[in-house]
């Protein structure tokens, strides 16, 4: 499966909400919360479809620490 890098802008909490979501560090699924700050970047994917929660900005304090 072909997967396209994403850059994140601004800081984001992400929590899978419903099924699996992957990226080149592993599989994520239902109840998983993880933190993508700025300047990160990963490449998701899911097979079968995915629901999640996202907040942009979640984390802002932790930008500059």
């Amino acid at each position: 499966m072909s997967r396209t890098a994403l850059t994140v802008r601004v800081a984001v909490d992400t929590a899978r909400m419903e099924w699996t979501l992957e990226d080149e560090t592993g599989r994520f699924g239902a109840g998983v919360w993880l933190r993508f700050p700025v300047g990160s970047s990963h490449a998701p994917s899911t097979a079968g479809g995915c629901v999640l929660y996202v907040k942009e900005c979640g984390f802002e304090s932790l930008q500059s620490a």
